[in-house]
């Protein structure tokens, strides 16, 4: 790898994540991101054949397995080294004696550095219009307190609070909002961040750079994706950047569905009755069926969520350049599965459909046979390994199914995918004649979709969506390349009937950065926050400290999120997806009530909780100071010690 090339995609990420975060963090990203690509780099010949890439594009993709294989590495030295320092140490050491080994490297082209360059800006530039809005408001102080927009407050707190008991390092991390419990969630992808926290110190940074390293790398891969769509002329380029960038923007036509649902008539009143809806799942809002994520939300709430999915994309990119070994298959599809379920289990299916079809197409039908064993055996190991480490848990759940009426059905893919569900239609039906996986795929996730599974549905619509929507803009991308090759104004054409749904994209980043809508926005009270960060420098990580959560928000547990420490019970949101069983949640909440309208038996009765932590919410319900000792007083504000 030559030293300009290393030097260029380093100072990118860092620029990138400086902007969002400070000085520190960036560094420690972009050297974290050097010695993985490092590390790949000279082993790289073992996952894929890196012919027919150019260098800045192999260097994209080897950070992607090099994501994944540190997954992994450092799940492993959790278990044993019991810190950060030995973790790094250690995989410093294997990149060190990685690094003598001479690759032979052909000359960069000047036409690709060109290229490079302009990919890196121009993705810098779209990433810095569509997220600085939101992430600059993320934690910002209001007249009402410390400011975190939803799904801010349910997403980045609860990544704040799993970053910051992952740090620890303690495998299987226990429940910070559940003391006494593991932590039943897929906490791997969090591997990564929880490795800078210690450094930087500073939660809302690590979080932000995470995401901002997440993002940036599925756009850069997803911009190497649409490039191999269009032949070579001279608006190939401006071809790709418009149909990259439209998977992120020009997708949902839910804007435009609230315009005709309310009969609008200007712009002032569009954007005045979307902060009642919050756009985002305004089907859900408006229908009652299961919500459904573009990538753009992705970008700005769910970072695990869309690693997950660069692993897919990853696979689609190698498996269109013939590129692809058995062994990274695997590899990404492990990968995909510990960053995120239910995205990993729609990469399982779509692996499966293609060993199916390569059976009635290849002679060589025992290789295929072993290859998906293979797969099938990884697969079944990985779900084993996650119910040995809580990550997932059997029978916490009653699963019910009701079936969406067919007119919400379709409205429901119309709206939320727009052109593309259309567009996806001809590529379908010339797969289907050439029985191809892909229309098989798409059908069967589609039929996944329409059943609404109380408990879960936010869980399966939310992520299984992802995967459809690649799905049908990859199918959507060969239809337009075939097409528009022989017509460059159907371009034109569908660009005019992408525009509208652009309006969804503007609510959406509007909303996200539209802090002052207190129906949206969850608000930290100042002497609040100054208190958490009191504790969180003055009380150990290993004490619990307990608010009252009946009178605080569903979905949020400062607690965790701002100090580190574990709670004896928290939010309602969190209980559920973190699968603590209903009852016992319950119990919890009923002995905490009756404790705390008897505060002279929180120290005989209660030996779990160390500190009270009594703020506004809590003083306004009970009408009464505790007598307890006081270990800190901030205004109204009150962290009582239970345990000598």
């Amino acid at each position: 790898m030559k030293i300009r090339e290393s030097l260029l995609i380093i100072l990118f990420f860092f620029l990138n994540i400086f902007i969002y975060t400070n000085i520190k963090t960036a560094l420690l990203y972009s050297l974290f991101l050097l010695f993985i690509i490092l590390l790949i780099n000279k082993i790289e010949k073992f996952f894929y054949e890196p012919k027919n890439f150019s260098r800045f594009e192999r260097q994209i993709i080897n950070a992607i397995i090099g994501f994944g294989v540190f997954q992994f590495i450092w799940l492993i030295f959790s278990f044993f080294s019991g810190g950060i320092t030995k973790t790094l140490l250690i995989f410093f050491l294997l990149i060190t004696l990685l690094f003598f080994i001479k690759n032979k490297e052909e000359k960069t082209k000047r036409d690709e550095i060109k290229l490079n360059l302009f990919i890196l800006i121009f993705l810098s530039l779209f990433m810095f219009l569509i997220l600085y809005p939101p992430f600059s408001q993320l934690g910002k102080p209001t007249s009402r307190g410390i400011a975190y927009r939803a799904y801010f407050s349910s997403d980045y707190l609860k990544h704040y609070s799993v970053i910051r008991v992952l740090s620890d390092y303690k495998i299987p991390p226990p429940n910070p909002y559940f003391y006494g419990e593991k932590l039943h969630y897929y906490w791997v992808p969090y591997s990564i961040p929880s490795t800078i926290f210690p450094i930087t110190k500073n939660i809302k940074y690590t979080t932000i750079g995470w995401s901002v390293i997440s993002n940036l790398i599925f756009l850069i891969l997803l911009f190497y994706f649409t490039l191999n769509y269009f032949s070579s002329d001279k608006y190939k380029l401006l071809k790709t950047s418009f149909w990259s960038i439209s998977a992120i923007l020009f997708v949902s036509y839910e804007g435009l569905f609230l315009i005709f649902r309310k009969g609008l008539s200007n712009i002032t009143d569009i954007f005045r009755i979307s902060r009642n809806y919050n756009i985002d799942a305004l089907t859900r809002w408006l229908w009652h069926i299961p919500e459904v994520n573009t990538l753009l939300r992705s970008l700005f709430y769910t970072p695990q969520h869309l690693f997950s999915l660069t692993f897919l994309l990853l696979y689609l990119h190698l498996k269109k350049k013939n590129r692809l070994k058995n062994s990274t298959v695997n590899l990404l599809l492990a990968s995909s599965l510990v960053s995120s379920i239910f995205i990993g289990l729609g990469f399982l299916i779509i692996i499966l459909f293609d060993y199916f079809f390569k059976l009635f197409k290849e002679e060589n039908k025992a290789r295929i046979i072993k290859e998906s064993i293979i797969t099938i055996t990884l697969s079944l190991f990985l779900f084993f390994f996650f119910y040995l480490l809580k990550i997932i848990v059997l029978g916490e759940r009653n699963i019910f199914i009701k079936i969406i009426p067919i007119k919400l059905w379709l409205g429901f893919f119309i709206l939320n995918f727009g052109l593309f569900f259309f567009l996806s239609i001809p590529t379908l039906i010339k797969n289907f004649k050439k029985n191809s996986n892909l229309l098989s795929v798409i059908t069967l996730t589609s039929i996944i979709l329409i059943f609404r599974i109380e408990g879960f549905e936010s869980d399966i619509s939310l992520k299984f969506s992802l995967v459809l929507f690649l799905l049908l803009f990859l199918s959507s991308l060969e239809f337009i390349a075939s097409f528009g090759e022989k017509k460059p104004i159907f371009h034109l054409i569908l660009i005019l009937l992408l525009l509208p749904s652009v309006l969804t994209s503007i609510i959406d980043i509007k909303n996200s950065s539209d802090i002052s809508n207190k129906n949206f926005t969850f608000y930290i009270p100042k002497e609040e926050f100054i208190m958490l960060r009191w504790i969180d420098k003055n009380i150990p990580k290993s004490k619990v400290i307990q608010t009252y959560p009946p009178v605080r928000a569903p979905f949020v547990s400062i607690i965790p999120s701002f100090t580190g420490c574990q709670m004896y019970v928290g939010d309602k949101m969190h209980g559920r997806i973190f699968l603590v069983k209903e009852k016992l949640y319950k119990d919890r909440i009923n002995r905490l009530t009756f404790l705390l309208n008897n505060p002279e038996d929180l120290k005989n009765k209660c030996n779990n909780i160390d500190y009270l932590f009594w703020g506004l919410k809590e003083g306004n319900y009970f009408h009464k100071i505790p007598k307890l000792k006081v270990i800190k007083k901030i205004k109204k504000v009150f962290l009582f010690k239970i345990k000598e």
